[in-house]
């Protein structure tokens, strides 16, 4: 496959061993890692090269997902990525602070033809490692896309060195019924066996137990790889399923698009998830055609013969070709009930993923548009009898663990109130939602299922300069503001230094907002701030400081 890309056409964007805390292809909380996170030994500022000759394509600051970013297009027909950046290197910042006084606002994202972005060398400086948006820690990420369709490609399979000679490591294996009928060890629910390594490579059941299993079922495992200077366990490359020497399911993390990154919990095992647990499902929903999968009629689903032992399989592979295989029996056996779908109780709506449907009860309704469900659901929505602060009761859709392809939207009917209707919300959760009005309904859009209910969100942010009235900020160099807000989220701020308008930066996780201090001659200074959050509340702070000689015109 690495024959399909250029090799040691594109270097590391960090001077150094290549150390990763993250690849491509791990299952993370809602999708599939698109790139390598580079180990910046836990500090911000390294400088960051760029990978080969092009353009700036594209510039991003944002408070979450990827902060501030950069895209860079190269005349191979590839893009490279470069997130949770510090900061931008001259030019580049330069042109970044013209846009953003010119918006009036910090976060932007533009793009530029290639006449008009920043022409870029292969070496050169664009910026400094960081932790912006939505990164845990401070980190680099890189990605190389396909120019032409923007999908993520496995930034390993362009030549980058990074040694590996260990093998992947399985922890444990899940067996799942997959009909009403089918039982693994005499018992309708999946069941989950623990895992041993006799010889490197070469993994098994414990004990060597051998499960009895009838009716279908489909298996999970989970599985992990450790390059040989990692001490972080990330993502195998390739996984592959066999029945008795019959390949039932297969997956390659070489690519995939942004929509298909996104469907990592059709492909994890939710449930395990919950109790702490990585699976690799090894099945297909039948509304799931991400290109990654390669399947049978069967799409992962094994049909065990009554009395016979079944050999299974089960490869997984690192991109340097490393290997561990587990291999273990299932024994075959009768099944008593039908292989006919189970409609489960308390199912108020059967939906085919293949139409769009609608569901509506007295004060809900839920719209699913075609091709939004990876399989048919059994919708199951039930209301609470006790109402909140704001008369509203709690809602529960479900099944809750339902992956779902795109979004559905979710509307509740509106009760009057004296608050304006502006500040309510619908919740999920502990998230407030976008939310609108329309025709005496709030409605918003989600791709998730759970408990839903209405708040509204009458709390102004808080505000606070984190400097002394007329403190001399001489030396310092930084305007400081503590900003919370506990319900909806900030949404939007604005700040003035002496009249004039004046960036400053958000870090939601440190709940911080700052600007630098521009030249400023000696003498008494004002900064305005103001903050609105999601729900439309806005607060607004003043405060005076002074500057010095250090600052001075002298």
């Amino acid at each position: 496959m690495a024959q399909n890309y250029p090799q040691d056409y594109f270097r590391a964007p960090l001077d150094g061993t290549i150390q990763l805390t993250g690849n491509f292809g791990e299952l993370r909380s809602s999708h599939f890692h698109s790139g390598l996170d580079f180990r910046t030994n836990k500090s911000i500022g390294l400088p960051v090269f760029s990978s080969a000759d092009g353009y700036i394509s594209r510039i991003r600051v944002h408070v979450h997902g990827y902060g501030k970013a950069l895209h860079i297009t190269h005349h191979n027909g590839f893009t490279t990525v470069y997130a949770h950046l510090h900061g931008f290197a001259t030019p580049i910042d330069s042109l970044v602070r013209s846009i953003q006084y010119q918006n009036k606002f910090y976060e932007i994202d533009i793009s530029f033809p290639e006449h008009h972005g920043l022409k870029i060398r292969k070496g050169q400086v664009i910026g400094y490692s960081g932790n912006t948006g939505s990164s845990t820690g401070p980190h680099l990420h890189f990605e190389i896309r396909d120019t032409k369709t923007d999908e993520a490609i496995n930034p390993l399979l362009f030549g980058f060195n990074v040694p590996d000679n260990k093998k992947p490591i399985f922890s444990l294996l899940k067996i799942n019924p997959e009909s009403p009928s089918s039982l693994i060890s005499g018992k309708p629910t999946a069941a989950i066996f623990h895992l041993e390594s006799q010889m490197p490579g070469e993994w098994r059941i414990k004990r060597q137990i051998i499960p009895e299993v009838a009716g279908p079922v489909s298996f999970s495992v989970s599985t992990y790889d450790m390059e040989k200077l990692q001490i972080s366990k990330n993502a195998i490359f390739q996984l592959k399923l066999s029945v008795d020497d019959s390949l039932l399911f297969s997956m390659r993390f070489e690519r995939f698009s942004f929509e298909e990154g996104s469907r990592v919990n059709a492909h994890c095992d939710k449930e395990a998830r919950t109790n702490g647990h990585l699976f690799h499902q090894c099945r297909v929903l039948p509304n799931d055609d991400t290109q990654f999968y390669s399947y049978g009629n069967s799409r992962g689903i094994f049909q065990p013969i009554p009395g016979k032992e079944h050999i299974v399989k089960v490869e997984a592979s690192d991109i340097r070709g490393n290997t561990s295989t587990l291999t273990f029996k299932i024994r075959g056996r009768e099944t008593n009930g039908s292989l006919a779908p189970h409609i489960p109780p308390g199912t108020l709506k059967i939906i085919d993923w293949r139409k769009a449907s609608e569901f509506t009860a007295e004060s809900i309704k839920l719209f699913f548009p075609e091709n939004s469900l990876f399989d048919t659901l059994y919708l199951y929505v039930s209301k609470s009898d006790r109402l909140n602060l704001f008369g509203y009761s709690n809602y529960f859709i479900g099944p809750q663990n339902t992956p779902l392809k795109k979004k559905y939207s979710i509307s509740i009917r509106f009760n009057d109130s004296p608050i304006p209707k502006e500040r309510f919300c619908i919740v999920h959760g502990s998230k407030f939602l976008k939310t609108k009005f329309d025709k005496g309904f709030l409605t918003a859009q989600t791709d998730r299922f759970g408990e839903f209910t209405v708040k509204a969100d009458t709390t102004k942010p808080d505000i606070r300069f984190l400097f002394n009235s007329c403190q001399d900020l001489s030396g310092i160099g930084f305007i400081q503001a503590r900003v919370r807000d506990k319900e909806s989220g900030i949404r939007y701020w604005y700040a003035e230094l002496d009249g004039q308008f004046l960036i400053f930066e958000y870090e939601y996780k440190d709940n911080l907002m700052y600007a630098e201090i521009p030249f400023l001659g000696h003498g008494e200074h004002v900064v305005d701030l103001w903050v609105q959050d999601n729900s439309g509340n806005t607060s607004y702070a003043r405060e005076y400081f002074r500057t010095g000689s250090y600052f001075s015109n002298n």
